[in-house]
């Protein structure tokens, strides 16, 4: 469905460029927190000068960010097509009940 609103190959290869940019960096938090997942051990808190801990707190945004950008989009396409489910029952009955549907000759 989402392929068909794509007018072209190149906006295909361009919305395909960027779905694959941001898997990685959300992969790569990923990989970068399990490999760090023992620093916590070597100081209590989080240092401000701690190099490691602050790529980490961005991996975690990114990670949180990349989840509650899917979740909105997920949302608004289940609101869409619950809008449109309901618009479509309220309007069918108004056209199937119309002279017309019913194929009512209107001679004089």
């Amino acid at each position: 469905m989402m392929v068909n609103m794509l007018k072209n190959k190149h906006e295909q290869t361009i919305a395909l460029l960027i779905s694959m940019a941001l898997l990685m960096v959300l992969l790569l938090s990923v990989f970068y927190i399990g490999i760090h997942e023992t620093h916590h051990l070597e100081h209590s808190h989080r240092e401000a000068d701690c190099p490691v801990c602050e790529i980490i707190y961005r991996c975690e945004e990114n990670i949180r960010q990349s989840f509650v950008n899917i979740s909105v989009a997920v949302y608004g396409i289940l609101l869409t097509m619950v809008l449109t489910n309901m618009a479509s029952e309220l309007l069918v009955p108004m056209v199937s009940n119309s002279l017309i549907a019913k194929k009512v000759r209107m001679d004089n």
